[in-house]
């Protein structure tokens, strides 16, 4: 008996630990000097990031979100204090559980992208690299990042899947004072 409760303790500990897919964006205007002054959202927490020591008003970072299997839309916004290239890099969360010494993948998918205030080229994952990269028009990534031809898209047949570590990333030209609205879809994959 002692056991059995130790073992149901356990796997409920487990559970608990276990990190919740969620959106993680990063918009980096470092290399450019850019600084990105973050607007209030409803449902996500769109800040500077506070960890970096110099620069700090030149990174944001776009997290939080209720995310499960199915697509959800989701949207946040920044205004650029300069004109000049920021990347947009999608992400999933950061997750390191306890004491290791690594984060672990937690994937989400992000489909149906558009963009208000910037021009963001292939934002539906739709055209395809014959290139060298062999990856989507317009976005830096890994291969391994590419879902391709699949009917569970948010739109058309294609989308990306990423997760902290395993970004898909594309510079963007900004307008100094020009509010900057991005909209996507996005849903957890589950652990293979």
């Amino acid at each position: 008996m002692k056991k059995m409760l130790t073992l149901v303790l356990s796997a409920a500990a487990v559970c608990c630990m276990a990190q919740q897919a969620e959106v993680r964006i990063d918009v980096d205007g470092l290399k450019n000097g850019i600084a990105l002054t973050p607007v209030k959202s409803s449902s996500l927490n769109v800040n500077n990031a506070t960890w970096l020591q110099d620069k700090k008003e030149c990174y944001l970072v776009v997290s939080g979100g209720k995310i499960t299997n199915e697509w959800s839309e989701m949207e946040f916004s920044f205004i650029p204090e300069n004109d000049g290239k920021v990347a947009l890099v999608l992400r999933g969360p950061w997750y390191k559980p306890g004491t290791e010494v690594t984060n672990r993948p937690v994937w989400v998918a992000y489909d149906d992208l558009s963009a208000i205030g910037a021009d963001l080229r292939n934002p539906g994952f739709e055209e395809v690299n014959p290139g060298a990269t062999g990856f989507f028009s317009g976005w830096g990534g890994d291969p391994a990042n590419m879902v391709v031809g699949k009917d569970d898209s948010k739109s058309g047949k294609n989308y990306v899947k990423v997760w902290h570590n395993v970004p898909v990333a594309q510079n963007i030209v900004v307008k100094k004072g020009q509010k900057v609205t991005i909209k996507f879809s996005i849903k957890a994959i589950p652990a293979e």
